[in-house]
């Protein structure tokens, strides 16, 4: 039988209330989208891109790293082996002196320099707290600048406090590099990126006071 005409009012009106039921529902849920959760939105938005991209790039860097560290794996058979000069810790701005020169063991102040690009020299003492840390401290001059643009771009992939890479200024080397690591020393009169990157791999991380690799 066909519907009367208030039943089929009524029936509209309940259609309306359910839709505004759900439109109800769906504002409740999300809120309304005003000009400033739009812009929120959009930040996070790029934040989470920010650190996919971030993400990646480290890691494509480090993979580059590695196969660079492989193909000069030979550079490792130069590397010198240095006596142990013993641990003990002294009062910042203590001068000690040291057998070997740069150090890379031995008596020193109980700060350390952290990782990353230095402009002035820092103080023997406290960069061998850093390579008793697992760091690798390399000594420049006066490198070309392709050279200190992969230097400076390995501190910034390896900044831990036990296993990053410090640069540190040394007058007298001219364009030489020294890498130096707890008890071992490579100077290279001519700079050898995959040997040196094999030397950064090999110490990295490895100090007696926390070995994390």
């Amino acid at each position: 039988m066909p519907k009367s005409k208030s039943k089929r009012r009524k029936a509209a009106q309940a259609g309306q209330a359910g839709q505004s039921g759900s439109a109800g529902a769906r504002r409740g849920r999300f809120g309304r989208l005003t000009p400033v959760r739009i812009g929120l939105f959009i930040v996070l938005a790029g934040l989470a891109v920010w650190a996919t991209v971030d993400y990646l790039g480290e890691r494509q860097g480090t993979e580059s790293f590695q196969a660079l560290a492989l193909r000069g794996a030979g550079a490792l058979g130069r590397v010198e082996r240095l006596p142990d000069e013993g641990r003990n810790h002294v009062e910042d701005g203590t001068v000690v002196g040291y057998r070997t020169d740069p150090p890379v063991s031995g008596t020193h102040s109980r700060r350390w320099a952290d990782p990353g690009v230095y402009r002035k020299r820092q103080p023997p003492e406290r960069l061998v707290h850093s390579v008793e840390h697992g760091m690798i401290v390399i000594y420049y001059d006066r490198p070309a600048a392709a050279v200190m643009d992969r230097l400076e771009a390995w501190a910034s992939l390896f900044g831990s406090p036990w296993s990053g890479v410090v640069l540190t200024p040394r007058e007298g080397l001219g364009q030489d590099i020294i890498l130096t690591a707890w008890r071992r020393r490579l100077r290279m009169t001519a700079f050898d990126a995959a040997g040196a990157a094999a030397f950064v791999d090999a110490y990295r991380g490895r100090g007696p006071e926390h070995r994390v690799r």
